[in-house]
């Protein structure tokens, strides 16, 4: 529900009637000039209406060469193409004929949405999460689900390492203080990936 123009309308014509139903407008960042074909075919910034004389023709306004997109494409590169061609909105095509256009609303919140789930992917954190912004809100079963595997992987990188210094049970019996060491080591390969995990995020 966005401002539709005809090329020959005036600006003077253009501003009235979006003063009359400015309201039922969902947004107005951009005036679409479509044909009697409903075909797009240019488009005004709404900014570029108030910097030319009233009596001007919205199609000596209007820029032609306009970035596009199908009913089809995904949300993500529609926020990828408004960034790289920076754009409040990205108007949609079907056959050449105009139905809409994608809100600077909307792709906001799928640069917001994209950018959380990097920075999540980033911290380890599983993709069963990401419906989530809460991380005290995932449900007990789901969290122990995604996290059984590495708990038992966990475990069984323990049993094995616990079976591997029983083979030394003699020389720990006979040095004592060897087995002070077993801690220490624990201690710096837990500190070690802790710090290789923090300077990756």
């Amino acid at each position: 529900n966005i401002p539709l123009v005809r090329k020959n309308e005036s600006i003077k014509h253009i501003l009235s009637t979006l003063e009359k139903i400015k309201n039922t407008y969902e947004s107005v960042d951009y005036v679409y000039v479509i044909d009697q074909k409903n075909v797009l075919v240019g488009v005004v910034p709404l900014n570029d209406l108030f910097n030319h004389p009233k009596e001007t023709i919205i199609k000596n306004l209007m820029q032609t060469n306009i970035i596009t997109i199908s009913p089809d494409t995904t949300l993500e590169k529609v926020a990828h193409l408004a960034l790289k061609h920076n754009l409040k909105q990205v108007p949609v095509v079907k056959l050449r004929k105009f139905v809409g256009v994608v809100s600077s609303k909307k792709i906001f919140s799928t640069i917001n949405r994209e950018l959380n789930e990097n920075i999540l992917h980033f911290a380890g954190v599983h993709k069963s999460h990401l419906d989530f912004s809460n991380s005290m809100e995932i449900p007990m079963a789901k969290a122990l689900k995604s996290r059984l595997s590495w708990l038992v992987l966990g475990l069984l990188g323990a049993i094995l390492m616990a079976g591997y210094i029983g083979l030394f049970e003699e020389t720990l019996k006979n040095h004592l203080i060897i087995a002070l060491f077993i801690p220490t080591i624990v201690y710096i390969s837990g500190a070690l990936t802790t710090q290789i995990q923090t300077i990756f995020v």
